[in-house]
């Protein structure tokens, strides 16, 4: 019974355990600073604001699938927005 118990108790610690930030996570993650920063520069040039310059604030603590799903969803309502537009 213990054995069942420790087996259940590992899988439990390694599946809330923190995940281990990789060589690709941490190229992603410079890729969106120079990107936030270029989109940034881009707002402050005159250009139009996308989403990053105005909503990145509040995507901050989001894993990749939360920042997937919400652009997902952003895609979908500009989508929406496009059909309503046409008929």
């Amino acid at each position: 019974m213990t054995k069942a118990i420790d087996k259940r108790l590992g899988k439990l610690k390694q599946r809330l355990a923190p995940v281990l930030e990789t060589d690709a996570n941490r190229r992603l993650r410079a890729r969106l600073v120079v990107a936030t920063a270029r989109v940034a520069r881009t707002a402050a040039e005159g250009g139009g604001a996308s989403w990053a310059a105005t909503e990145h604030a509040g995507n901050r603590g989001l894993n990749i699938a939360e920042r997937l799903n919400e652009g997902r969803r952003r895609i979908a309502q500009a989508r929406s927005r496009q059909s309503a537009l046409s008929t």
